[in-house]
């Protein structure tokens, strides 16, 4: 074998050993829940949901590993999965509050929004310390959520927050509710506290240089965007993003990059035509831009963001 073909089989071989290392070393059960986690923050949840397998194969009396299998079950849009993992976590232990709180998820994600509210409720009667009862609290604001109560859902979070500054989660959802209210720089507030208690998380980063970019802060928002990149370098809503932060310092080649990249990975978020077809804009390419507005608009932009497709269109398009 020539020497530069060796050399490729070997470079080939260690990005191979390097990319399964951390699952390849696990052998305990602990070992494989915590690498589980570690690709939960990545949001690969179907690597998770295979490690925590091994962790239940090894461990099969641990409740955690249930609840925890069971949220990404609901993450891979598969309820009734998720179901039975948390029922198997009560039947473990009838107090694991936790459980409880999975349950009062399942039954949002089926539409049962009374009985998510009874879980809810259950938690937050057994539950003992600061922890649950935050998590309690912000299980009550998802179903207020759910059924379209915003206010009352932001209030439930608030509180929840205030009796657990560290829930990461609580700051995370009172962040998505104020950005559908509008509210980028609470939103911004709010995931920025989140990130000062976990640096690495995909889904804070992404979400910081969104609303970063609603507010004007563009260098900023780069900031956030790469270092969700460097997590994950194809994630589409990073990619759609560094796009806009791109063009909005006007760098509409760079950005031209990076929308077409983002919607390869992914053509149905509206947000991204809508970026696209700005960029489009900028590069005076109208027929384009409009194309891209029309799929955004197709694809329910309006009624999940604002009117700036609308306006685009009515100024620029036929």
């Amino acid at each position: 074998m020539p020497i530069s073909h060796l050399m490729k089989a070997l470079a080939l071989l260690l990005f191979i050993l390097v990319s399964i290392a951390p699952a390849y070393l696990a052998q305990t059960a602990q070992e494989f829940h915590q690498v589980a986690r570690q690709a939960q923050k990545k949001i690969d949840y179907t690597g998770a949901v295979k490690l925590l397998n091994k962790a239940i194969e090894l461990e099969p009396v641990n409740q955690q590993y249930y609840y925890e299998r069971g949220l990404l079950f609901l993450e891979l849009e598969k309820p009734f999965k998720a179901n039975n993992d948390f029922d198997t976590a009560i039947r473990l232990d009838s107090m694991y509050i936790n459980a409880y709180l999975g349950k009062s998820a399942y039954f949002l994600s089926v539409s049962q929004v009374d009985s998510a509210m009874y879980m809810a409720q259950m938690a937050s009667i057994l539950s003992d310390d600061i922890t649950t009862q935050s998590q309690a609290q912000s299980a009550i604001a998802d179903v207020y959520l759910a059924a379209g109560k915003d206010s009352l859902a932001l209030n439930y979070f608030t509180e929840s927050l205030l009796i657990d500054s560290a829930n990461v989660s609580g700051y995370k959802k009172a962040a998505a509710v104020l950005s559908r209210l509008h509210r980028y720089e609470e939103a911004n507030n709010y995931l920025f506290k989140a990130y000062t208690y976990d640096q690495r998380d995909l889904e804070i980063l992404i979400n910081l240089a969104f609303t970063f970019n609603r507010i004007g802060y563009y260098r900023e928002a780069l900031e956030y965007v790469n270092l969700a990149l460097e997590l994950d370098p194809h994630h589409p809503m990073s990619l759609s993003n560094r796009a806009y932060a791109y063009l909005q310092i006007d760098k509409p080649d760079l950005a031209l990059q990076d929308i077409k990249k983002s919607l390869a990975n992914d053509k149905s978020n509206p947000m991204s035509y809508r970026y696209a077809g700005e960029i489009y804009l900028a590069k005076e390419n109208t027929k384009k831009a409009c194309k891209n507005f029309k799929k955004a608009q197709k694809l329910g932009y309006a009624s999940a963001f604002d009117d700036e497709v609308e306006n685009h269109m009515a100024t620029h398009c036929e």
